[in-house]
């Protein structure tokens, strides 16, 4: 998933697999756009 808030054409918020995002934050790096973990979704533990 993918969130950008138009009114003020900030940051991106992307939600990816946990395994994929090393990839994804060494891809932002090459294109000179920085990025990081910001959090983690977990199962309802209940």
């Amino acid at each position: 998933a993918l969130l950008i808030d138009p009114q003020t054409c900030g940051p991106l918020l992307a939600a990816v697999p946990a395994h994929q995002a090393p990839a994804l934050l060494r891809a932002m790096g090459a294109i000179h756009h920085g990025g990081t973990i910001i959090g983690r979704v977990q199962a309802n533990q209940d």
